[in-house]
């Protein structure tokens, strides 16, 4: 039988394609040598460490096209004080399985390249965790410090939305700019956590052609309400809040669920949280939907702490859990619950 010499070999620099020293190795028969070529192309291949950090924008956009993938961008500016205890959370293994068949890593220093961490985060930031199309468009950015558990949540609620985004800009991106894909659009993007990104989108029916009495433009204004309260933008709010109340015909009965939310939200902006709890019922009525009923009790739950009934604080968040409203609800109503368990009673003095 024939016996072929393979070589064994070192690698120098970080790139496997990169200059290499090959020294002999053991004499194999022939007959071993394909499989055996194959998996050392495999095991050696450029970019083969999916679980690698990436420096190089073309290098890593090129496998996530190849392996149909995201892009997790990490920002960080080395003079920042947290930035180690971000780069621990980056590297943690709660990380590492969030990213596992979905996610390659970029990191970028916000301080060497200031122009390349605003064009792959969307914005300025020091400090900031981004999912990225490999395009380059921005589906979702989160600033600052984060726990591993936030990120990991946040993570799976962009997933839960991203074919509905993708969806939505092709028509946007396309030209279309009716009511409807106006609303589209904003709805998407806040569907995979881009709450700034969906509030622009609905600033815009404000210069777009069409009936300003649209079903969907009056729609559209409870919506910016919504989210701009969600900001702590109460001016904005109440300016959006006005301008619904004017385009709706005044009815008989009880405002719909979402236009009592908001002002409950304003209230707490306001840091009045006994006027929320005099204006929102103890419970979420049985006709609410999931994301009103979640809302409902994160809301009530953070007026409870704050007037010193932590008990009645973490029922009221314990019912906005089980109306299942999905990940970013999930975040933020575990956000309210820790602190709640963290920290001591804080007693605002409500301004009337």
């Amino acid at each position: 039988m024939i016996g072929l010499r393979l070589c064994s070999c070192s690698w120098i620099g970080r790139n496997p394609a990169s200059l290499a020293v090959w020294k002999p190795a053991l004499s194999v028969p022939a007959i071993l040598l394909v499989p055996a070529v194959l998996v050392a192309a495999l095991l050696l291949r450029p970019g083969r460490d999916l679980d690698a950090v990436f420096d190089d924008w073309e290098d890593v956009s090129a496998l996530a096209r190849d392996s149909d993938r995201l892009i997790l961008v990490e920002v960080l500016d080395p003079r920042v004080p947290l930035a180690p205890q971000m780069r621990r959370t980056w590297d943690s293994r709660e990380l590492a399985q969030a990213r596992e068949g979905r996610l390659l890593r970029y990191t970028v220093d916000a301080q060497a390249e200031p122009d390349e961490a605003e064009r792959r985060a969307g914005r300025r930031a020091a400090l900031g965790t981004a999912l990225v199309e490999t395009d380059g468009a921005v589906v979702s950015f989160r600033p600052g410090l984060r726990t591993a558990g936030s990120l990991v949540r946040w993570i799976d609620g962009v997933f839960e939305g991203l074919d509905r985004h993708r969806r939505a800009r092709v028509g946007w991106e396309a030209g279309d700019r009716s009511d409807g894909a106006r609303e589209g659009w904003a709805a998407a993007k806040e569907a995979v956590g881009d709450r700034r990104g969906a509030i622009e989108v609905l600033q815009g029916f404000d210069d777009a052609a069409g009936e300003a009495d649209s079903v969907v433009r009056r729609d559209a204004l409870l919506h910016q309400a919504w989210l701009v309260a969600l900001e702590g933008r109460s001016f904005e709010a109440r300016e959006a809040l006005r301008r619904w109340d004017e385009a709706v015909e005044p009815t008989a009965g009880t405002p719909p669920a979402r236009r009592r939310l908001i002002e409950a939200l304003l209230l707490w902006v306001d840091r009045r949280p006994q006027a929320v709890l005099d204006g929102l019922p103890a419970h979420a009525p049985s006709g609410w939907s999931p994301m009103d009923s979640a809302a409902h009790g994160w809301i009530v739950g953070r007026a409870q702490h704050e007037t010193g009934d932590d008990e009645g604080a973490l029922s009221a968040l314990e019912e906005a859990s089980a109306a299942a409203a999905g990940p970013w609800w999930e975040e933020v109503i575990e956000e309210a619950t820790e602190h709640i368990l963290e920290s001591p009673h804080s007693h605002p003095v409500d301004r009337e």
